[in-house]
Protein backbone atom coordinates (compact mmCIF):
# COMPACT_ATOMS: atom_id res chain seq x y z
CA UNK A 1 0.00 0.00 0.00
CA UNK A 2 1.40 3.40 -1.01
CA UNK A 3 1.99 5.94 1.67
CA UNK A 4 0.79 9.44 1.03
CA UNK A 5 2.57 12.52 2.15
CA UNK A 6 0.60 14.80 4.38
CA UNK A 7 -0.51 17.99 2.66
CA UNK A 8 0.57 21.41 3.75
CA UNK A 9 -0.61 22.43 7.18
CA UNK A 10 -3.66 24.61 7.18
CA UNK A 11 -2.56 27.86 8.69
CA UNK A 12 -4.81 30.52 10.02
CA UNK A 13 -3.80 34.11 10.47
CA UNK A 14 -0.45 34.29 12.18
CA UNK A 15 -0.54 35.76 15.61
CA UNK A 16 2.68 37.08 16.95
CA UNK A 17 3.19 38.68 20.29
CA UNK A 18 0.90 41.58 21.01
CA UNK A 19 2.48 44.91 20.15
CA UNK A 20 3.99 46.85 23.03
CA UNK A 21 3.15 50.18 21.45
CA UNK A 22 0.97 51.52 18.66
CA UNK A 23 2.14 54.46 16.56
CA UNK A 24 -0.52 56.62 14.95
CA UNK A 25 -1.37 60.10 13.75
CA UNK A 26 1.31 62.76 13.64
CA UNK A 27 3.89 61.34 16.03
CA UNK A 28 1.72 59.72 18.71
CA UNK A 29 2.75 56.47 20.43
CA UNK A 30 0.38 54.53 22.67
CA UNK A 31 2.55 52.48 25.07
CA UNK A 32 0.43 49.58 26.27
CA UNK A 33 2.59 48.28 29.11
CA UNK A 34 2.67 51.55 31.02
CA UNK A 35 -0.72 52.70 29.72
CA UNK A 36 0.84 55.94 28.48
CA UNK A 37 0.30 58.09 25.44
CA UNK A 38 3.26 60.11 24.17
CA UNK A 39 3.77 62.67 21.48
CA UNK A 40 7.51 62.93 20.99
CA UNK A 41 8.97 63.59 24.45
CA UNK A 42 5.65 64.82 25.86
CA UNK A 43 3.16 62.68 27.75
CA UNK A 44 -0.52 63.17 26.87
CA UNK A 45 -2.78 62.95 29.91
CA UNK A 46 -5.69 60.51 29.43
CA UNK A 47 -8.03 58.93 31.94
CA UNK A 48 -8.24 55.13 32.11
CA UNK A 49 -11.49 55.09 30.10
CA UNK A 50 -10.09 57.45 27.48
CA UNK A 51 -6.97 55.29 27.11
CA UNK A 52 -9.13 52.15 26.74
CA UNK A 53 -11.37 53.85 24.18
CA UNK A 54 -8.40 55.02 22.09
CA UNK A 55 -6.68 51.63 22.34
CA UNK A 56 -9.80 49.78 21.19
CA UNK A 57 -10.28 52.13 18.25
CA UNK A 58 -6.64 51.72 17.21
CA UNK A 59 -6.85 47.91 17.46
CA UNK A 60 -9.71 48.04 14.96
CA UNK A 61 -8.23 50.79 12.80
CA UNK A 62 -10.26 51.49 9.67
CA UNK A 63 -13.35 49.72 11.01
CA UNK A 64 -16.28 51.74 12.36
CA UNK A 65 -17.29 50.72 15.88
CA UNK A 66 -20.67 51.48 17.36
CA UNK A 67 -21.07 53.38 20.60
CA UNK A 68 -22.45 50.17 22.11
CA UNK A 69 -19.35 48.18 21.09
CA UNK A 70 -17.07 50.84 22.53
CA UNK A 71 -19.12 51.10 25.73
CA UNK A 72 -19.07 47.33 26.18
CA UNK A 73 -15.30 47.28 25.73
CA UNK A 74 -14.57 49.94 28.31
CA UNK A 75 -17.33 48.66 30.57
CA UNK A 76 -19.30 51.85 30.81
CA UNK A 77 -22.12 53.67 29.14
CA UNK A 78 -25.56 52.46 28.31
CA UNK A 79 -28.01 52.76 25.50
CA UNK A 80 -29.05 56.37 25.11
CA UNK A 81 -26.04 57.57 27.09
CA UNK A 82 -23.62 60.09 25.61
CA UNK A 83 -20.75 58.64 27.65
CA UNK A 84 -18.76 57.51 24.58
CA UNK A 85 -19.36 60.81 22.79
CA UNK A 86 -18.03 62.75 25.78
CA UNK A 87 -14.94 60.53 26.10
CA UNK A 88 -14.16 60.70 22.38
CA UNK A 89 -14.48 64.51 22.53
CA UNK A 90 -12.09 64.57 25.50
CA UNK A 91 -9.60 62.28 23.70
CA UNK A 92 -9.68 64.60 20.68
CA UNK A 93 -9.20 67.62 22.91
CA UNK A 94 -6.17 66.04 24.65
CA UNK A 95 -4.58 65.04 21.33
CA UNK A 96 -5.28 68.42 19.70
CA UNK A 97 -2.86 70.08 22.13
CA UNK A 98 -0.07 68.33 20.18
CA UNK A 99 -1.34 67.67 16.64
CA UNK A 100 -4.63 67.56 14.73
CA UNK A 101 -6.56 64.40 15.74
CA UNK A 102 -7.78 63.81 12.16
CA UNK A 103 -7.37 60.03 12.46
CA UNK A 104 -10.22 59.84 15.01
CA UNK A 105 -13.34 60.06 12.88
CA UNK A 106 -17.03 60.21 13.65
CA UNK A 107 -19.03 57.82 11.48
CA UNK A 108 -22.49 59.35 11.27
CA UNK A 109 -25.24 57.07 12.50
CA UNK A 110 -22.76 54.41 13.65
CA UNK A 111 -20.06 55.61 16.05
CA UNK A 112 -16.32 56.17 15.63
CA UNK A 113 -13.29 54.82 13.85
CA UNK A 114 -9.54 55.37 13.82
CA UNK A 115 -8.26 55.93 10.31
Amino acid sequence: QAKTKPGPKAEGPRRGPAPRAISFGAGFVLALAGRRLRHGPDEVDLSRSQFDLLHHLLRHRGRPLTREQLGAHIGKGSEGSNYIDVHSMNVRRALARFAPPDFLQTVRGIGYQAA
